[in-house]
Protein backbone atom coordinates (compact mmCIF):
# COMPACT_ATOMS: atom_id res chain seq x y z
CA UNK A 1 0.00 0.00 0.00
CA UNK A 2 1.42 3.35 -0.78
CA UNK A 3 0.53 6.70 1.48
CA UNK A 4 0.23 9.90 0.03
CA UNK A 5 0.11 13.14 2.07
CA UNK A 6 -2.02 15.91 -0.27
CA UNK A 7 -2.07 19.54 1.66
CA UNK A 8 -4.95 21.57 1.80
CA UNK A 9 -5.01 23.79 -1.24
CA UNK A 10 -3.43 21.15 -3.78
CA UNK A 11 -5.23 20.43 -6.88
CA UNK A 12 -8.02 17.54 -6.96
CA UNK A 13 -6.47 16.70 -10.62
CA UNK A 14 -2.64 17.94 -10.40
CA UNK A 15 -2.47 17.55 -14.24
CA UNK A 16 -5.77 19.69 -14.65
CA UNK A 17 -4.80 23.46 -14.60
CA UNK A 18 -8.09 24.77 -13.66
CA UNK A 19 -8.58 21.75 -10.84
CA UNK A 20 -10.91 22.35 -7.71
CA UNK A 21 -8.60 21.92 -4.95
CA UNK A 22 -8.73 20.44 -1.88
CA UNK A 23 -10.05 22.35 1.23
CA UNK A 24 -8.25 20.51 3.65
CA UNK A 25 -5.72 18.03 4.39
CA UNK A 26 -6.31 14.26 3.08
CA UNK A 27 -4.42 11.28 2.55
CA UNK A 28 -4.74 9.16 -0.70
CA UNK A 29 -4.24 5.30 0.02
CA UNK A 30 -3.08 3.40 -3.41
CA UNK A 31 -3.04 -0.17 -3.73
CA UNK A 32 0.33 -0.89 -6.39
CA UNK A 33 -1.80 -2.02 -8.93
CA UNK A 34 -4.81 0.14 -10.46
CA UNK A 35 -6.66 -3.31 -9.85
CA UNK A 36 -6.26 -3.07 -6.04
CA UNK A 37 -8.04 0.73 -6.28
CA UNK A 38 -7.44 3.72 -4.19
CA UNK A 39 -8.96 5.75 -1.19
CA UNK A 40 -9.03 8.88 -0.55
CA UNK A 41 -9.72 10.73 3.23
CA UNK A 42 -9.71 13.50 5.69
CA UNK A 43 -9.46 13.26 9.31
CA UNK A 44 -11.88 14.61 11.30
CA UNK A 45 -9.93 14.14 14.64
CA UNK A 46 -12.74 12.48 16.37
CA UNK A 47 -12.31 9.11 14.92
CA UNK A 48 -14.06 9.42 11.66
CA UNK A 49 -13.02 10.05 8.21
CA UNK A 50 -14.80 11.57 5.54
CA UNK A 51 -14.27 9.37 2.23
CA UNK A 52 -14.20 11.13 -0.86
CA UNK A 53 -15.31 8.19 -2.79
CA UNK A 54 -15.46 10.16 -6.48
CA UNK A 55 -11.63 10.67 -6.39
CA UNK A 56 -10.07 8.02 -9.33
CA UNK A 57 -7.48 6.27 -8.76
CA UNK A 58 -5.39 8.05 -11.51
CA UNK A 59 -7.09 11.11 -13.68
CA UNK A 60 -7.03 10.46 -17.12
CA UNK A 61 -4.31 12.15 -19.24
CA UNK A 62 -5.01 15.72 -20.57
CA UNK A 63 -4.64 14.31 -24.42
CA UNK A 64 -7.34 11.39 -23.90
CA UNK A 65 -9.49 13.45 -22.13
CA UNK A 66 -11.91 16.40 -22.01
CA UNK A 67 -10.82 19.10 -19.66
CA UNK A 68 -12.73 21.95 -20.68
CA UNK A 69 -15.38 21.05 -17.25
CA UNK A 70 -12.87 20.21 -15.11
CA UNK A 71 -12.84 22.90 -12.38
CA UNK A 72 -16.83 21.70 -12.37
CA UNK A 73 -15.55 17.59 -12.40
CA UNK A 74 -13.28 18.26 -9.54
CA UNK A 75 -15.66 20.42 -7.62
CA UNK A 76 -18.23 17.65 -7.97
CA UNK A 77 -15.75 15.34 -6.63
CA UNK A 78 -14.60 16.67 -3.35
CA UNK A 79 -18.46 18.34 -2.50
CA UNK A 80 -20.59 15.36 -3.43
CA UNK A 81 -20.67 11.92 -2.68
CA UNK A 82 -18.28 12.21 0.60
CA UNK A 83 -19.01 9.46 3.52
CA UNK A 84 -18.32 9.96 7.21
CA UNK A 85 -17.30 6.84 8.55
CA UNK A 86 -15.65 5.89 12.02
CA UNK A 87 -12.57 4.18 12.46
CA UNK A 88 -12.93 1.33 15.23
CA UNK A 89 -9.59 1.62 17.71
CA UNK A 90 -8.08 -1.57 17.21
CA UNK A 91 -4.75 -2.47 19.58
CA UNK A 92 -1.24 -1.25 18.93
CA UNK A 93 0.57 -4.33 18.28
CA UNK A 94 -1.77 -5.09 15.09
CA UNK A 95 -1.47 -1.44 14.08
CA UNK A 96 2.17 -1.17 14.46
CA UNK A 97 2.08 -4.72 11.68
CA UNK A 98 -0.34 -2.75 9.47
CA UNK A 99 2.46 0.09 9.49
CA UNK A 100 5.44 -1.32 8.80
CA UNK A 101 3.92 -2.36 5.66
CA UNK A 102 2.84 1.21 4.23
CA UNK A 103 5.36 2.91 1.60
CA UNK A 104 4.70 6.67 1.95
CA UNK A 105 4.99 8.55 -1.12
CA UNK A 106 5.71 12.97 -0.82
Amino acid sequence: MYVTKIPKGSKVNPQAQDSAVYKEDVVKLEAPMKAGGSVTYSSNGDGSINVYNSIPYKWENPQNSDYSQMDKITRKAIEDNVETIYIKPHDNKTVAKLANKVKYNK
